[in-house]
């Protein structure tokens, strides 16, 4: 007998619906940056133009391609006139959608306008964050969802797509079950008393997940993707970033107001960042930090490393409710 999955509601979409639907081609991999891997390795475009604030990670899924960065700012909006001087056929840009959010209007209007360059739409953050606008988009459903491994790369421009890759052998993603060891174990603990004991495995596991080139996306997130009704996540995630706006003081708001597509958390801004989040942690209250170390260069881009050490990033996602984000709001506020 093999482990049994619950349906999506009939008729809701599901979280692989959303991000796999109308593609030209598809890619699976064990990560969203081994993804972006192989796609610098085989279409090797003559540069790959990252923002200045990113995961230092990207920066090896570039697979030997030229590295170059382009400002954010501070508010983290790409800048077209910046790169319009500078770009050139034959290169590739890759953009994130910061904590779910597309770029702005004038930048996915500019991508339009320089069919010469591929465009990555870095949706590791995001669920459904609007009309697709890149030649691929690369999503990471594991930062989303309780689902162990896998990245999905999701091709709109056949001109762009991959060559055929055999699926990798179910044995092949055995040494890959660490990274599902921690999310049953939080699913064991429902009272939490073990939380700071699983959160640790959970980070670890993160840890050792590379960018390297692997098997596909297991069956097991597969179906899991499949039975997730990936809409009332996202209204779940849009209601709890609302209560987080409306509880929380405009001066530790990084949003002048709430996030439009579901967001992947709920960005503050704080002066004693890594002490707050410790505090948040004593109270069971887990943060991330989006991200701490850019790659790009301090002296060229100063707002952008000011901002890595301010941002931490809230839960609210679809697990919790208007008494949870309250909760997180008075811990938030107790802690400065």
């Amino acid at each position: 007998m093999q482990l049994e999955l619950p349906l999506a509601v009939p008729g809701a979409r599901s979280a692989w619906q959303i991000m796999t639907e109308r593609a030209a081609a598809l890619r699976t991999g064990p990560t969203a940056r081994a993804i972006v891997r192989e796609l610098m390795r085989e279409l090797r475009p003559d540069r790959l133009w990252l923002p200045a604030y990113c995961c230092p990670e990207l920066v090896d899924g570039a697979a030997g391609v030229p590295v170059r960065f382009y400002p954010v700012g501070a508010a983290l909006r790409p800048e077209p006139a910046w790169l319009g001087t500078r770009l050139a056929p034959g290169d590739a840009v890759l953009a994130i959608d910061y904590f779910g959010q597309p770029p702005d209007a004038a930048f996915r209007d500019f991508a339009r306008t320089r069919p010469e360059v591929l465009w990555i739409e870095d949706c590791a953050q995001a669920l459904a964050s609007g009309a697709p606008w890149g030649d691929w988009q690369i999503y990471s459903p594991r930062k989303l969802f309780g689902v162990a491994d896998g990245g999905i790369g999701h091709c709109r421009n056949a001109a762009y797509a991959l060559s055929d890759l055999a699926d990798g052998k179910a044995s092949d993603r055995l040494t890959d079950m660490a990274q599902l060891a921690p999310l049953l174990w939080r699913l064991e603990d429902e009272g939490e008393a073990q939380s700071a004991l699983w959160h640790a495995a959970f980070r670890n596991a993160e840890a050792q997940s590379g960018t390297g080139s692997g098997p596909g996306i297991s069956g097991l997130t597969r179906q899991l993707l499949q039975a997730i009704d990936a809409d009332r996540a996202g209204a779940a995630r849009l209601s709890n970033a609302a209560v987080l706006h409306r509880l929380l003081p405009s001066g530790l708001r990084f949003w002048e107001i709430p996030p439009a597509a579901p967001p992947l958390g709920y960005p503050v801004l704080l002066e004693n960042r890594d002490t707050v989040a410790e505090r948040l942690a004593g109270q069971g209250v887990f943060c991330p930090v989006h991200w701490r170390n850019p790659p790009s260069p301090a002296q060229e881009f100063a707002d952008e490393h000011a901002l890595a050490d301010r941002l931490l990033t809230l839960p609210c996602d679809q697990r919790y409710g208007t008494a949870e984000m309250t909760a997180v709001a008075e811990a938030l506020l107790d802690a400065l």
